[in-house]
Formats: structure tokens, C-alpha cells, sequence
């Protein structure tokens, strides 16, 4: 269960101060308002770190924030300047209420209250008003504007206030929404039942959650929003805060392909072996383009497991029955839209993706370094001048071909449909989009039982009249460019790859046709090269039937890719053989 399986996975980060306490979460908090005991303003730090291009906000630990979307509510002892100040880049008309609803969240908070830094906060807010943002010490920072803000007193700033004691206890003693108590489906204890989950961030523009009962349909039995799905408001909060951990942007345990974002973690005994699970599985599900090392570690992690060797040559501390654990996630209007959800240990996993790698295998090889599955998927999309853009991936495909990879299942038929379509369309017949033809063809042979195999390597003897067209249209295309030359504009792939990978008959009798003029050309300048070319062909043609297939079917042209890749790649081998 996917809540239980964060829950655990909390319990291992808490155990590494890694996640807050109850109550209390990790914020982006940008700039610190320093106030005097008189409730002054006297600075503003920039708590930004600056080590990077952009200065990126600090990670503090601060009071939990509201679950807010399109209503007002204010967070306790900090929040952005629309709350705080009420000054904003944009000019909402909400503006004025949000910062109302802070000062009146505060003050009603603080009522009471002898601790002189909230003593020092409630004189600030009684006494401020939006136009002093352009006295000093503000200046009308522009940079200021919209970021997350938290105060310290003056005369201790090694402190926040929300770190004071005074108001760490009172934050605690808030008055909580009614509990209601139920039996937690994860524990099975008798519980106070959290009615809303806390909001999850790092997947589209919007917070949202997976647990959300919020139309009449879904209630069942008079039980509405939480109590329809009871879990503990602890359990609640600690699994938010594991899966928003694994979302933060900066974390290698996730990555976005498409519209689905994959999370990845790992449980054991001991944090070392998880850490070295998911160091693994980050640099085989997701490598680096740059990090030669990482890239290195791909490439061994696929010739350990085709020898059969143990996955401990690869880190000392794996423990090949570690368990993993992968979801995918997508976005959605009210609630995620949970798009897999994989568990298995770290041999069985290593097993999926070795599979998948030699699913893509080709002879010669298209790659100097394995793909990753972004760069796999950025192929379904359309070719704009060699480039391709994530907005243009197939809502889903992203998700389904995930699932297939992780747990070792057909990968998506409309995957191969996409790329056929894709490689007649725009006419790029890239290496990486027919290794991907390959995969889907293999796959599913294979789960079928099907005795056919798909050449990994140039087969001269393959009977599939696809296949074998697809080598013809290669030597077809070898004719024109060796008579030719440096003369040759659009090549008869450019120009009619499409129409003959799926309609044979009504294309290759105008491919033969400009075929003997390239020939006869050829043969008077190079005798020799147009003799290996037709006999090349004539060797091709003995294995077609004696008519031209009026259609292909999509595995066919499939083939036909496959086919024009081996018989093109031979012939750039024999020119490489040959220097």
C-alpha cells in the first residue's frame, strides 16, 4: 500500500534528522525581517543561498502550512509578502485580504503572550501598514516580492521566533479542527482521523493530494472527505512530508518524463543498503548526460547482470533483497492521478531494466552510452529540425511506458503506433526511435511465446517481407547517394520513406524507376561500387515474394525501420573497415 510504504520510508528519514517533527515541515524561506523589542523593523537578511547562478531560498524547519487552494489562510510566524506585508508583485485584489487575515491569524494568536520576541512581532503588526515597504529597511526591494519571509528579534539572531520555545509551545496548543476519532486503516488503531491531507508539492503548478473525497458521489455511509479513507492525522502527516521530501527538485530520487513524475525509494535493514539501492537505481532509471561517472556505472551495472554476476560488484553495501519501491504520479484538478506503483526488491528491478536495455539492443550498436527513458520518450514527439519538445508527448505514454520498464510487462502498442507515425510524418528515422520499434516488437514476441525472432543484427535471411524492403529502400537509397554525391538534395528517404514503409506496391516501382538511372550513372563512374550495390539488392530480392505487399501493418513497418537500419549501418561499417 502506497501510504504504509511512505510511512515507513519517513520513519528511516526521521531516523537521519532528515524530515520535520510533527507539526512543523520544511519551507523555501528567502529573507528574515530582524525587529527590535519595540516591534521596529531594523533589517532584512537575504537568507538566500547564493552559491548557484540563481540564489535559491533557504530550507528552514517552520510552523506546517495551511492546506490552502483557493481559499485565505495564513501560516504561523511566516509566509509570503502578500500575507506578511501585503505587498505583492501582482496587483491582486486579494491582496489586502490576505494580509488581514495574517495580522488578525497573529494577534489573536499572540494575545496573552509575555515572550519578547512575540511580544516584538505583535507590536510590528499592530503598528504596520503596506506603505512602509518603501522606507527603510525594505527600499521597495522588488526581489523581495512574492518569496516566503520569517522574522528573528535583534537582540538574538542567532534565532528565528518560530524556533523560540515560547512559540513552539503555542503553535502546538493552537486550536485544532474538531477530531474525530476512527480506526486507522494503516495502524488499525482507534485515532484522531485527519478529515484533510496535507497539500503535495512538486507536481504541476498546483498542491494537491491522493486521498480527496470532494463531491456527494463519493461519500459513502454520511462519511465525507477523510472519514471515508481513515488514516491517523500522524500517518498523514508523516507520509506527506516522505513523498514531498522525494519531490523536492533538487533530490536524485526523482525525476518527470512526460506528465508522470517517478518517485523511487528504498527500505532495509540498515540505511546504507537502502542509500545504495536508490544510488543505483537513480543512475540506471534516470543517467547522467555529463557525469562520466555515473554513465560508466550504467554500463557496468548492464554487463554484471548479463554475466549473472552479484549486484554487490557493483556497491559493497547492496543487499540484493533491499526493498524498492517506484510510483508514479501525475497531475490532475482535485487530486494526483496515481499512474503506477511497482514494489519489488532491488534484484528484481535490476532484472526489469537489463531486460529493457536488451529489448533496445541493436547491432551496431546507436549509442556510445545507454539511454535514459526521458531521452526514449522525447522521441514519440514530433521532430522540429532535429528537436524534440516534452509538451508534445502523448498524455500517458509517458506513465505506461514506465510501468512496462519497472515491471517488465508489453510496453504500450500505441508506443509503437506513435513512433511508425512519427518516422513517416516528419521523416526523422532516428537510431533511437527503431531501437524503440525493436523493444515493442521484442517484448511482445516474446511474452507470446512467439518462436520468430527479431534480428538484433543484420539478417540476410530473415523472411519478413517488411524487413527485407526495409534493406532494399536502404540500397535504394545507397544507389542515389553514391551516384549522385554532394549533387544529391532531398534524398528518396526524405521523400518517400513514409509512403513505402506502408503502401509497397504504389511506391517501389517509382523507387526502381530512378533506381536504374542512378545505377547506370554509377556504373560509369564507379563500375566496381555499382556491381556490389546490385548485387546487393538482387540478393535481397530472391527473399520477397514475387508481388509487392499493397500495405504493411504496423509491425510490419516496424520491420521495414529495423531492416533499413541494418542495411544502412553495413554499409558506413564496410566504409569504416575499409580506412
Amino acid at each position: 500500500m502506497i501510504i504504509a510504504a511512505l510511512n515507513r520510508y519517513y520513519q528511516r528519514l526521521a531516523s537521519k534528522g532528515e524530515v520535520s517533527p510533527e507539526g512543523f515541515s520544511k519551507e523555501r524561506i528567502s529573507y528574515a525581517i530582524v525587529l527590535s523589542e519595540q516591534g521596529e523593523a531594523v533589517e532584512v537578511f537575504d537568507i538566500r543561498d547564493s552559491g548557484s547562478k540563481k540564489p535559491q531560498p533557504k530550507l528552514l524547519v517552520v510552523p506546517s502550512r495551511p492546506k490552502r487552494t483557493a481559499g485565505i489562510k495564513a501560516c504561523f510566524l511566516w509566509d509570503k509578502t502578500s500575507y506578511v506585508l501585503g505587498v505583492t508583485k501582482d496587483k491582486k485584489n486579494r491582496t489586502i485580504k490576505e494580509h488581514q487575515a495574517f495580522k488578525d491569524t497573529m494577534l489573536e494568536s499572540l494575545r496573552g503572550t509575555t515572550d519578547i520576541g512575540l511580544l516584538a512581532l505583535q507590536k510590528f503588526l499592530q503598528s504596520w501598514f503596506p506603505e512602509k515597504f518603501t522606507e527603510p529597511p525594505f527600499n521597495s526591494n522588488e526581489e523581495m516580492l512574492d518569496s516566503n519571509i520569517a522574522f528573528k528579534l535583534d537582540s538574538d539572531k542567532r534565532k528565528y521566533l518560530h524556533d523560540r520555545q515560547a512559540a513552539k509551545k503555542l503553535w502546538l496548543s493552537q486550536e485544532k479542527e474538531e477530531e474525530i476519532e476512527g480506526i486507522c486503516m494503516i495502524s488499525g488503531k482507534n485515532t484522531p482521523i485527519a478529515r484533510l491531507h496535507p497539500a503535495i508539492k512538486g507536481i504541476g503548478d498546483k498542491q494537491t493530494s491522493i486521498v480527496s473525497f470532494n463531491k456527494d458521489s463519493f461519500v459513502s455511509f454520511n462519511k465525507k472527505q477523510g472519514d471515508n479513507s481513515p488514516v491517523s492525522k500522524q500517518i498523514a502527516d508523516q507520509y506527506i512530508k516522505a513523498l514531498n521530501y522525494l519531490l523536492r527538485k533538487e533530490n536524485n530520487r526523482r525525476f518527470t518524463v512526460g506528465d508522470a513524475t517517478t518517485v523511487f525509494w528504498a527500505l532495509a535493514d540498515n540505511n546504507s543498503s537502502a542509500d545504495s539501492a536508490e544510488g543505483l537505481l537513480g543512475a540506471i532509471l534516470n543517467p547522467s548526460t555529463t557525469d562520466e561517472q555515473e554513465t560508466g556505472k550504467v554500463q557496468k551495472f548492464l554487463d554484471v547482470v548479463s554475466k549473472g554476476r552479484p549486484l554487490k560488484e557493483l556497491e559493497p553495501e547492496l543487499d540484493s533483497n533491499t526493498e524498492v519501491f517506484i510510483l508514479g504520479l501525475s497531475p490532475n484538478s482535485s487530486r494526483l492521478s496515481i499512474r503506477f506503483w511497482q514494489t519489488g526488491t532491488v534484484e528484481f528491478f535490476a532484472d526489469k531494466i537489463a531486460r529493457h536495455y536488451r529489448d533496445l539492443q541493436l547491432e551496431p550498436l546507436p549509442w556510445r552510452t545507454p539511454p535514459s527513458i526521458w531521452k526514449l520518450v522525447m522521441e514519440t514527439a514530433p521532430a522540429r529540425n532535429g528537436k524534440h519538445d516534452a509538451k508534445d508527448v502523448l498524455p500517458h505514454l509517458a506513465g505506461e511506458m514506465m510501468r512496462a520498464i519497472v515491471g517488465g510487462g508489453n510496453y504500450p502498442y500505441s508506443l509503437l503506433t506513435t513512433i511508425v507515425m512519427r518516422m513517416r510524418t516528419d521523416g526523422d528515422v532516428s537510431d533511437l526511435r527503431i531501437a524503440l520499434v525493436k523493444a515493442v516488437i521484442t517484448r511482445k514476441m516474446r511474452i507470446n511465446n512467439n518462436k520468430e525472432e527479431m534480428p538484433v543484427s543484420l539478417d540476410k535471411n530473415c523472411d519478413n517481407p517488411g524487413y527485407q524492403l526495409g534493406r532494399w529502400f536502404a540500397e535504394l537509397e545507397n544507389a542515389q547517394q553514391s551516384a549522385l554525391g554532394k549533387d544529391v538534395g532531398a534524398t528518396i528517404k526524405d521523400q518517400y520513406y513514409g509512403s513505402a514503409s506502408a503502401n509497397p506496391a504504389a511506391t517501389f516501382p517509382t523507387l526502381i524507376r530512378k533506381y536504374h538511372n542512378h545505377i547506370s550513372k554509377l556504373d560509369r563512374d564507379k563500375g566496381g561500387w555499382a556491381v556490389v550495390i546490385e548485387k546487393s539488392i538482387a540478393e535481397i530480392v530472391d527473399k520477397l515474394p514475387s508481388e509487392f505487399p499493397n500495405t504493411l501493418t504496423i509491425e510490419d513497418q516496424g520491420r521495414f525501420a529495423i531492416g533499413y537500419y541494418h542495411q544502412r549501418k553495413l554499409r558506413f561499417t564496410k566504409k569504416e573497415n575499409k580506412k
